[in-house]
């Protein structure tokens, strides 16, 4: 009897003991929200945590981690069941801005430099740009006749990533793509001086790939959405401005005749494909994107987004551990773009902080070159390629870091 109420007074303890620790939770959020005060968004623009953040934090964790699981069980997670559809070009939806965009960006420890892209709109226009950079050779940065305009056009519309003498396809779905091009180049420079140049490349890949539909960091994206107001409008934005977005890294090797010369190269490269409903340049304020190669195998992909008609300030990446040939999702980053090139100036030596596998990781970026582009028929956006020298941790790295900045004027 005795030990049946020793047994019975224990369970009472621990329940009372889960109760007080359900109402001290409470009480502190309560306590967070009531005294949370408003702030104005830095420079107008990015918003900060106003009243209810933690509550909102919360509710919306819940939401995106039964989300994966569902989608999961469905068998919609992409490289599970669909990546050999999702790799070839997608049909585009009716949508004035429909969009379905593939990107290589290669760099080597040499100085080597490899960027090709084109983006499928309607109408046959696919926004495409090429730059080119053999370090050994007199040539220098070459780039696209037409660029910064990157408006090129499709004799006639057709499910490809091609257009102009550019070629991009996949030859086997998450492992190899082909990539060419035969035409005039020029120099980044002196416009006026034009090459005959011939690409012919191919990336390949074994490492895993990124899907930011169902690998990114679940609460850095609850905190992004909980920093928004919350209304109808704005869940009906979210599910119409989503694209499906996955990213690999992997290695290409091109043969380059310039000019009749001769050259090999091989290029650590990122890769990604982008589609969906719609994408309206005019709806981003800034980003920053850094893709860094770093001498021990490892990779990193950071990016701080600013579209303030859906996340205002959204920080997300991944590293790729070489030793344990895993890829982890970016938890946190300092990050801030108001503090790096806010103004249009480009920085060229600064760093920050990222977490990823339980693991920090302080990142130094040291700008060498930064041509830039322009997006969209009106120039909606400007694009900014910083060829760039990393250090991570204090280990050697090259890549690319990637500003966008909304082009208020044409």
């Amino acid at each position: 009897m005795i030990v049946l109420a020793s047994l019975f007074l224990l369970k009472f303890i621990d329940l009372i003991s889960a109760l007080i620790l359900i109402s001290s939770v409470l009480v502190i959020v309560v306590l967070k929200y009531l005294n949370t005060v408003e702030k104005r968004p830095i420079l107008g623009v990015y918003r900060l945590p106003a009243r209810g953040y933690c509550l909102k934090v919360a509710i919306f964790f819940v939401v995106l981690h039964f989300r994966k699981i569902v989608r999961v069980i469905k068998g919609k997670c992409l490289g599970r069941l669909d990546y050999f559809q999702y790799e070839k070009p997608q049909k585009l939806s009716f949508h004035e801005q429909a969009i379905d965009a593939v990107y290589f960006n290669g760099n080597n420890k040499q100085g080597d430099v490899l960027i090709m892209g084109t983006a499928r709109r309607q109408g046959g226009l696919i926004n495409g740009f090429i730059y080119l950079k053999i370090e050994n050779s007199e040539f220098g940065l070459l780039e696209l006749p037409k660029q910064p305009d990157t408006c090129l056009y499709q004799d006639k519309e057709i499910q490809e990533f091609a257009v102009e003498n550019i070629k991009i396809e996949s030859v086997e779905p998450m492992k190899a793509w082909k990539l060419t091009y035969k035409g005039l180049m020029k120099k980044h420079n002196n416009p006026s001086e034009t090459f005959s140049v011939e690409i012919d490349a191919t990336w390949r890949s074994d490492l895993p790939f990124f899907d930011f539909d169902t690998d990114v960091d679940i609460l850095s994206m609850a905190k992004a959405i909980a920093l928004e107001k919350w209304n109808k409008d704005y869940f009906k934005i979210l599910k119409e401005v989503h694209q499906t977005h996955y990213e690999q890294f992997g290695v290409m090797e091109s043969t380059v005749k310039i000019d009749g010369k001769n050259y090999f190269s091989k290029f650590d490269t990122v890769r990604d494909h982008t589609f969906g409903n719609h994408r309206n340049w005019r709806y981003f304020h800034r980003y920053a994107m850094h893709f860094i190669s770093v001498e021990n195998g490892d990779r990193l992909m950071a990016v701080s987004i600013c579209a303030p008609i859906s996340f205002s300030t959204l920080d997300l990446g991944y590293f790729y551990s070489k030793s344990d040939n895993k890829i982890y999702p970016v938890n946190s980053s300092d990050f801030r773009l108001h503090q790096h090139g806010e103004t249009g100036k480009i920085p060229v030596d600064y760093g920050f902080t990222v977490t990823a596998g339980g693991k920090n990781y302080v990142i130094q970026v040291k700008v060498k070159e930064s041509p830039s582009f322009y997006i969209g028929e009106e120039h909606e956006a400007k694009i900014v390629e910083m060829f760039s020298n990393f250090k991570i941790n204090g280990k050697n790295g090259w890549g690319v870091a990637e500003f966008q900045y909304y082009n208020f004027k044409k």
